[in-house]
């Protein structure tokens, strides 16, 4: 009876001691190459600043929520099976133990006393394996129920938390932000997301209210010059001569104003119409720098196009000369305040299977929070009531979507202020 005792035991203890070794490092492989990406550098960065102990803790979690769900079950699974195999090992050697006794006890060493005996073992067996299941059973119960409580809760609360900054951003509070959870990165990315999204609401909605603002003073600057040319010529103190270019000059402004306006609603909305034909890209260049030559003289900064050659693609002409123009004027802003003599630069090269247009300027430069903002609608440098030499504003945007039409990219360089920025124009030659 003895040898068989030992050799359940041996079974036992093998098992046992061959399940959480790898179980763990199952995990901890999963954990190691579940890191990547700008989420993963985030994170890392995050746990520089805590104990050793609790980054190495973190670097072996899962980073996703259904690898800590698994890991949590794999742990429930390892807690049960362990719970079987140490019951096992504790109870069966004393079951079968005083089942021998009684055996010997009651029937001796007769044959009819060997197979009481085997009759005792089998029932001790079988009472172990039913003790042993029991408990693991309830052990396991216990630890699914916890493990499921605890995240169950987690995820409520973060759901909880989401759901109650979209109720305060429903009712235009913007500055609401949710903090990050530990249900792994696919949370963290989640709220970032959302994060991410209500600080461009914020933003947006900052622009929003001071276009309005720029907007009305745009409008009463020139109805205001208008109204007071009108009541001095019901007085009599101004000619109707004298008030003329005055009166075509405001109302100009205002027709500008609510032309450009029209055109950017109209652009965002993708109801421009194109014509798209095959163009030189470096006559139409030719053809901005020539319109623009006056405005520039008259302020004392050079324009020049760098020499080129002919550069043929498919586009709308007229909505190519529209971008230039923008970006010409964006330039005479930009060089006509500064101290020194502005220069500014247009370049038409092929790249590839792309055509690239360039205005270089050795203006005022723009800051890394200008340039991440200054293609945005609605979006100026200066306020109306600061700026003097006109500003950024719906001229870039209108270009931005002008270009994004023609499959076409439209970016924004500089080194900072003072040093003068580049506009570039990437178009797709086809």
């Amino acid at each position: 009876m003895m040898p068989r005792k030992h050799a359940a035991l041996d079974d036992s203890s093998e098992w046992n001691e061959s399940r959480p070794h790898g179980a763990g490092n199952d995990a901890g492989d999963g954990a190691a190459n579940g890191s990547a990406g700008d989420a993963a550098n985030h994170y890392q960065d995050a746990n520089r600043t805590q104990p050793g102990s609790s980054r190495r803790l973190r670097r072996l979690m899962p980073r996703s929520f259904g690898g800590i769900f698994l890991l949590s079950m794999l742990i429930v699974v390892g807690l049960a099976v362990s719970t079987t195999a140490v019951t096992n090992m504790l109870v069966s050697p004393w079951l079968l133990q005083q089942h021998i006794h009684d055996a010997q006890l009651s029937a001796g060493l007769t044959a009819a006393g060997d197979a009481n005996v085997m009759e005792h073992v089998d029932i001790a067996a079988r009472v172990a394996n039913g003790i042993s299941l029991g408990i693991s059973l309830l052990v396991g119960i216990a630890a699914a129920a916890g493990a499921s409580l605890y995240l169950s809760r987690q995820l409520n609360a973060a759901m909880a938390r989401i759901a109650g900054a979209s109720r305060e951003i429903a009712k235009g509070n913007y500055s609401m932000r949710v903090e990050r959870t530990a249900l792994g990165e696919d949370m963290s990315a989640l709220i970032e997301s959302f994060n991410a999204m209500t600080a461009r609401l914020e933003e947006t909605e900052a622009h929003r209210r001071r276009l309005f603002s720029d907007l009305a003073h745009e409008i009463r600057t020139p109805v205001s010059i208008l109204a007071a040319q009108m009541e001095a010529l019901d007085d009599g103190v101004a000619t109707l001569d004298d008030s003329r270019r005055v009166l075509h000059t405001q109302s100009g402004r205002l027709v500008t104003l609510s032309d450009d306006l029209s055109l950017l609603s109209r652009a965002e909305e993708g109801s421009l119409s194109y014509e798209m034909q095959p163009m030189d890209l470096a006559e139409a260049a030719r053809d901005a720098v020539d319109s623009m030559a006056i405005p520039f003289s008259n302020r004392g900064v050079e324009l020049a196009l760098e020499p080129c050659e002919p550069v043929l693609l498919t586009a709308d002409r007229q909505r190519i000369l529209q971008v230039i123009g923008n970006l010409l004027n964006n330039a005479l802003h930009a060089t006509s305040a500064t101290p020194q003599r502005g220069i500014v630069r247009v370049t038409v090269v092929r790249q590839g299977a792309n055509a690239s247009l360039s205005v270089t300027d050795n203006g005022k430069g723009l800051t890394e929070d200008q340039l991440s903002s200054i293609f945005e609608r609605l979006y100026r440098v200066e306020t109306a009531r600061s700026r003097h030499d006109g500003g950024f504003g719906i001229g870039l945007a209108v270009s931005r979507q002008l270009v994004a039409a023609h499959h076409g990219t439209l970016r924004a360089a500089s080194e900072g202020l003072g040093k003068g920025a580049t506009f570039t124009m990437t178009l797709p030659i086809r």
